[in-house]
């Protein structure tokens, strides 16, 4: 799956986003790049689920 995420500014950002994901599926497969604002995520997780969670952490997707 892939996410935009239009409030990633830093490694901050990146921690928190990682965090956010690893409590919703600890064997999730994250990436975050800061240029590009985007996540790329292989979970057992539905996208929805993933969304709610990000939102509700700051970090709302396009």
């Amino acid at each position: 799956m892939e996410f935009d995420i239009p409030a990633i500014s830093c490694s901050h950002c990146i921690k928190a986003i990682t965090e956010t994901v690893k409590a919703l599926d600890p064997e999730a497969k994250i990436s975050v790049d800061i240029a590009s604002k985007k996540m790329t995520l292989e979970t057992s997780k539905d996208r929805l689920t993933v969304v709610e969670a990000l939102t509700e952490a700051g970090y709302p997707t396009c």
